[in-house]
């Protein structure tokens, strides 16, 4: 796999995600303080529906997004779920670091490169999610 991101958001999807305007620069971050769906899996596979979690994200770009949780990731990829159940972009992702943000409570912030958009079937989606 390469370094850098091998999907993005379209501006559109972007703009739509963070609500606002975009100014079109390549890799602008924007909080993007909601629950959103992660859950690991491996390089080609999709993970079981039952991995998938709920996740605080902390920030957004067209390549990548980041989030925060009480552990490292075990896994080298993972599948989130962007938007709200209705509208639910999945992506592939790429963990590129972590973090620990809080040494007492053990949180870690988690950043992840976008690399494929995918269709994931219903049946493969957390039940709450749609």
């Amino acid at each position: 796999m390469s370094g850098g991101a091998t999907a993005e958001l379209s501006a559109q999807v972007f703009d739509e995600l963070t609500g606002q305007d975009s100014n079109r620069r390549k890799r602008e971050r924007r909080d993007f303080r909601y629950l959103q769906w992660a859950a690991p899996c491996q390089e080609d596979t999709l993970p079981d529906r039952r991995s998938f979690r709920q996740v605080r994200c902390s920030d957004i770009s067209r390549g990548g997004m980041s989030y925060y949780t009480d552990r490292p990731p075990l896994d080298e990829f993972l599948v989130v779920g962007l938007g709200t159940s209705k509208e639910t972009i999945w992506l592939r992702c790429k963990v590129a670091n972590c973090v620990r943000v809080d040494e007492d409570k053990g949180a870690f912030r988690i950043g992840c490169e976008f690399i494929e958009r995918l269709d994931l079937p219903p049946e493969a989606r957390p039940a709450a999610a749609g």
